[in-house]
């Protein structure tokens, strides 16, 4: 085996070589651009739910504002938006001023505190620390976003600001986006893999036309020469040349060298 690599053409041996780094090239181009495809999906996804956090938070303070309550409709109302899987409010402790405690304030209350309270460890983190949380299995996509009180808030809470107030539950379906990034990762695949195909396939055009074929030529009139034909000449001179100026690469001048 070891003969038959000496053996082995030198413009082969190159190729070899050069194969392989090709490979590993397109290899590491298809993680690389999984991975940045999987990241900008994420911080698409993470942008997607602070925008309807937001929307869902400015509507219950603009109720909160004008009618000092939230119509419990609305939250029945969210689930229903093909936007999302499912939508969970909810609250932590409100800290209603004094003067907005009305008996049957207070028993709505109580109400929202059974229903709308944190169902997992990563709702109870976010009400604990205001910091929005977010996660992603196979194509399901979690974000819990924060309501942190503003000067808004204060009108209707005695709470500082910044106080987490609740926070909205969102589970989105990535299925839509992870195959659109699917067929682009492909059409992009087969467009390097033919781009590099035809690199591969002109390369080894120009190298066995400018660098192979001449190193044959010469190891032909090597031959030639160590068998006492003095009189061979080399091809590559005459090509090389150009009105009888002395012009051409190495192996140009490594030729001549052998005719002279």
């Amino acid at each position: 085996m070891a003969a038959e690599k000496l053996k082995m053409p030198l413009s082969r041996k190159i190729l070899l070589g050069i194969l392989p780094l090709f490979l590993l090239s397109i290899s590491v181009s298809v993680v690389l651009q999984n991975h940045f495809q999987e990241q900008e999906m994420m911080e698409q996804a993470q942008a997607s739910a602070h925008t309807y956090a937001d929307l869902i938070k400015e509507s219950l303070v603009s109720m909160m504002a004008t009618n000092l309550e939230v119509d419990s409709t609305f939250l029945d109302r969210l689930n229903t938006l093909h936007q999302f899987d499912t939508v969970h409010i909810l609250v932590n402790n409100l800290r209603l001023r004094e003067e907005l405690l009305t008996p049957k304030r207070i028993d709505r209350l109580q109400t929202k505190y059974k229903t709308l309270h944190p169902h997992d460890e990563l709702e109870r983190k976010v009400l604990a620390t205001g910091q929005p949380e977010f996660t992603r299995e196979g194509n399901h996509f979690r974000g819990v976003i924060p309501f942190n009180a503003t000067k808004v808030c204060q009108k209707c809470h005695a709470v500082p600001v910044g106080y987490t107030l609740g926070a909205t539950d969102l589970h989105i379906s990535l299925e839509r986006i992870s195959q659109a990034a699917a067929g682009n990762w492909k059409r992009s695949f087969i467009i390097f893999l033919v781009f590099t195909v035809l690199v591969i396939a002109v390369g080894t055009y120009l190298f066995t036309r400018l660098v192979s074929n001449p190193i044959d030529q010469l190891v032909v009139a090597t031959k030639e020469i160590s068998r006492g034909n003095l009189d061979h000449t080399i091809p590559l001179t005459k090509s090389a040349t150009t009105d009888g100026n002395r012009a051409g690469d190495e192996l140009s001048f490594l030729g001549r060298m052998f005719d002279a």
